[in-house]
């Protein structure tokens, strides 16, 4: 077997060396082979070859291009391909250490380390800080051949699918980010702004952190004359990354958005999954309707509506077919001298607008109003029932039950109601007797 192994890598130089030239030898010498007319290109930065040329950015493209949108029918992995190169930084760069990357890295330490690594001396070797015969020797030191490399790609795949929908790299990411938070602030985390961003490079992380490996191992491939083994990894490559991406998008409800909702930064279907249950908070003054939704069956349980408290009223929201309609009414006692009639909303639509009902600010019963005032009409306002009808000339009003009572200030006489402008005639006695 070590003689077929030994004799094929000869077999293909004779076979494609006829033509070699110094010309097409590009980073190379063409050299005869000793007692033979074969030539073959001697190369100065890889091993013997056809011609000494290494298409990496076409390596790199094919491979970046089947991770950035693994999945026609769902959105793409990234923003651009710029910010999925971008990634590689990343990777290379220090290990994040909030609380839910050290639960996942030490749960996956041995898969993750060996992708990183293997990643850091693919980063190494673009930058020119190693050789390619050290990439190579390295390389080689954790891949052995094609089936150890298969190996650690499909140990990487079952790590980041788990058991299925319930138990996946994801889910395990997003349950501990819900822990945290409620061990923190005990705010619910779910659908806010740092919620979804950590999710997003969570998930960019891991991809970019995946067709790392591959490509590092392709271009290992590349360089050691292998070439041929590229195809069958690039297939392997390409499905796991489709099961991965349809198993994460697959239970999601997708945006969860309404005026005036804080927490509406659930925007793709991977934010979400099934049997989550979200908190909604509005912004303001505004109240939530309903206070939780729940994702099930791809769609959320509710159209949340952020609404304003109906002054001397009150507010009753329910969801209806997937509509969600309130109703906003006076309590009684209470009117609204503009709109005499209940306010009634209805969405069936996200996002969905604000309720903002009317303000049932007139009074039609006095029993509403303070006990020394009255209201003034059918849709009147409360007012001091002495200022609603005063007392008389020289009475004195008071209040009491929504109604007033006047009297005469002494010596003053009288109707109060009307005016107490009488006096009772007095005797008064003086010394000197009139003329």
């Amino acid at each position: 077997m070590a003689t077929v192994k030994t004799i094929l890598p000869i077999l293909y130089l004779l076979l494609n060396s006829s033509f070699c030239s110094d010309v097409n030898c590009k980073d190379g010498e063409c050299k005869s082979i000793k007692d033979t007319t074969q030539v073959f290109c001697e190369c100065h930065k890889i091993y013997r070859s056809p011609v000494c040329i290494i298409d990496y950015p076409t390596l790199e493209s094919k491979i970046n291009g089947i991770i950035y949108k693994p999945v026609s029918d769902l959105t793409t992995i990234y923003f651009s391909v710029k910010e999925l190169k971008d990634y590689r930084q990343e990777i290379v760069g220090s290990a994040r250490d909030d609380i839910q990357w050290t639960q996942i890295f030490v749960k996956y330490n041995n898969v993750i380390q060996k992708f990183r690594n293997i990643s850091t001396l693919h980063s190494q070797l673009k930058n020119g800080t190693i050789t390619q015969r050290h990439y190579v020797s390295e390389i080689r030191a954790q891949f052995t051949d094609g089936n150890s490399s298969q190996f650690n790609l499909t140990d990487f795949h079952h790590m980041m699918i788990g058991t299925g929908d319930k138990h996946n790299i994801l889910n395990t990411f997003r349950q501990s980010l819900v822990q945290d938070s409620q061990r923190q602030s005990g705010e619910p985390v779910e659908c806010t702004k740092y919620y979804s961003d950590q999710i997003d490079y969570f998930l960019r992380y891991m991809f970019a952190l995946e067709k790392e490996a591959v490509l590092a191992w392709s271009k290992y491939l590349l360089i050691t004359g292998k070439s041929e083994n590229i195809d069958f990894v690039e297939k392997i490559f390409k499905d796991y990354i489709s099961q991965q991406w349809r198993l994460f998008n697959k239970n999601g409800c997708g945006p969860l958005k309404a005026m005036d909702l804080q927490n509406n930064h659930c925007v793709t279907l991977y934010h979400s999954t099934a049997q989550q249950q979200v908190k909604i908070k509005c912004g303001g003054l505004f109240k939530p309707f309903p206070d939780i939704v729940g994702c099930s069956g791809e769609q959320w349980s509710a159209l949340p509506v952020c609404y304003a408290e109906q002054v001397n009223g009150q507010v009753e929201c329910k969801s209806e077919g997937g509509v969600t309609v309130c109703k906003a009414s006076c309590s009684p006692g209470w009117g609204s001298a503009t709109h005499p009639l209940p306010s009634e909303y209805k969405c069936s639509q996200p996002p969905c607008p604000s309720f903002s009902p009317h303000k049932c600010n007139n009074c039609t019963q006095n029993n509403v109003c303070k006990d020394h005032e009255a209201c003034t009409g059918a849709f009147g306002t409360c007012l001091d029932t002495c200022l609603i009808k005063p007392c008389g000339v020289n009475a004195k009003c008071s209040s009491s039950n929504h109604d007033r009572s006047c009297t005469c200030v002494s010596p003053w006489k009288g109707d109060p109601d009307k005016g107490c402008r009488s006096q009772d005639l007095q005797w008064v006695q003086t010394g000197d007797v009139p003329s």
